[in-house]
């Protein structure tokens, strides 16, 4: 028997190393997908430094592709996948946004 669940939205991230460092962000599931929305697409939230200002949303997609080329300069869905800085330091996490569904059953 397989479980599954729905995705309504993957969200390609790119975070400053030494924020996740900060944050505690070791892997995907100690993120707040709704911490980085927010401070990815709300320019009237007051950043603390320049780290936080460089943690950005570089797409947010509805299918995971085999390959996807970070700081591209395209839009996706709105957010826009800009080219990365040079000389810092960057991790990027796959978040999943799921439907409010439950999972599905197959046998």
């Amino acid at each position: 028997m397989c479980n599954f669940i729905f995705c309504r939205w993957y969200y390609i991230a790119v975070v400053p190393e030494i924020l996740v460092s900060l944050k505690g962000w070791g892997n995907p599931e100690d993120i707040d997908i709704y911490e980085i929305l927010e401070a990815g697409t709300d320019s009237t939230v007051q950043m603390e430094s320049q780290d936080l200002r460089q943690l950005f949303i570089a797409a947010k997609i509805d299918v995971l592709p085999k390959l996807f080329i970070l700081g591209d300069n395209k839009k996706y869905n709105g957010y826009y996948n800009r080219p990365l800085p040079i000389l810092q330091q960057l991790r990027c996490f796959v978040l999943a946004d799921l439907k409010d569904q439950e999972s599905v059953s197959i046998d």
